[in-house]
């Protein structure tokens, strides 16, 4: 059993990809992690921001009230010309 065991433990590693150190770099680490990880920190709510005001710039008083949508809508009196309803 023992002799198995160690002929299993003589075995090399496969090739490419499937050995452990073949993913192992010097420029992956936790710094690296921590850049990444500050830029998205910056990032993402930057764009978050920027989106709002780009929503904001391009439809000021956009709501239910101020909708000039043309179409059926409860307050309109009449008929809808698409829906045929009353």
């Amino acid at each position: 059993m023992a002799a198995l065991a160690r002929a299993a433990m003589e075995i090399p590693p496969p090739p490419g990809p499937f050995r452990p150190g073949f993913w192992r770099s010097p420029l992956r680490g936790p710094w690296l992690t921590s850049v990444f990880g500050l830029v998205l920190l910056i990032g993402i709510p930057v764009v978050f921001v920027a989106g709002l005001l780009s929503y904001a710039a391009y439809n000021p008083g956009l709501g239910p009230l101020n909708d000039q949508t043309p179409g059926c809508r409860p307050s309109s009196p009449g008929r809808c010309r698409w829906c045929g309803s009353r």
